[in-house]
C-alpha cells in the first residue's frame, strides 16, 4: 500500500464516512456522488503504477548476430538510465538543465537590408562620410544617424559613436546615397 499522508487519511476517512451512511445508498440523489467517492477510494487505496525496468541484458541473453555487444550496451545503458530517473531532482543549477539554444533558433534570423554592412565585417574608409544604424536587431528598429568614419570611431556631430553591439554603439554601415542628378533634355 501506498504511503499515506496526512490529507490523504483525512480525504479517505471523509469519503469512508460518506459511504457507510445509509442515506447514500444507490436510490439517493447522492448516488452519482458515492459512485465518484467509491472511485477516488480506489484510487487511494491502490499501489502507484511503478515504471517497469527491464532485467539486465548479457551476451548470452542476446539473440542478434554481429551486433550483440553493442546492442546489449545500449540496453543496459537504457536501464540505468530509467533507474537512475527516480532519483534526479529538480535544479535550475543543475548542469543537466544548462543545455544551450542553438544559436539559429534563439535569435533572430540575421537579415541585413541591401548595402548595410555589419561593424564586425568591414569597416568604411578613413574621412568617409556614411550613414550608421545603432543597434539594427532592436525592437523598436534601427536608429540611422549620418556619420564620419575618422579610422576607430564615428563622428556625429559632436559626438563619437563606436563600433559594437552595445545600444548605443554603431552596429552597420554604409555609404552615403548619391544625390540624384539632374537629367538635361
Amino acid at each position: 500500500m501506498s504511503t499515506i499522508t496526512r490529507e490523504r487519511a483525512e480525504i479517505k476517512s471523509y469519503i469512508t464516512g460518506f459511504l457507510s451512511d445509509s442515506a447514500h445508498d444507490n436510490k439517493s440523489s447522492d448516488s452519482l456522488l458515492a459512485n465518484v467517492f467509491r472511485i477516488a477510494l480506489a484510487s487511494l487505496e491502490a499501489e502507484p503504477i511503478a515504471m517497469v525496468v527491464p532485467d539486465e541484458m548479457d551476451l548470452l541473453t542476446c539473440h542478434l548476430d554481429g551486433v550483440t555487444k553493442t546492442y546489449a550496451d545500449g540496453w543496459n545503458a537504457c536501464r540505468v538510465a530509467m533507474l537512475q530517473a527516480g532519483n534526479f531532482r529538480e535544479n535550475k543549477n543543475s548542469s543537466t538543465n544548462n543545455f544551450r539554444e542553438i544559436s539559429e533558433t534563439s535569435t533572430r534570423s540575421p537579415i541585413t537590408l541591401d548595402g548595410w554592412i555589419s561593424c564586425t565585417e568591414r569597416m568604411p574608409e578613413k574621412s568617409q562620410n556614411v550613414l550608421i544604424s545603432m543597434n539594427i536587431d532592436s525592437e523598436a528598429g534601427p536608429l540611422i544617424y549620418s556619420a564620419r568614419y575618422l579610422g576607430g570611431t564615428f563622428r556625429r556631430g559632436g559626438i563619437a559613436v563606436s563600433p559594437g553591439n552595445d545600444l548605443r554603439q554603431a552596429t552597420h554601415w554604409m555609404s552615403r546615397p548619391e544625390p540624384p542628378q539632374e537629367v538635361n533634355q
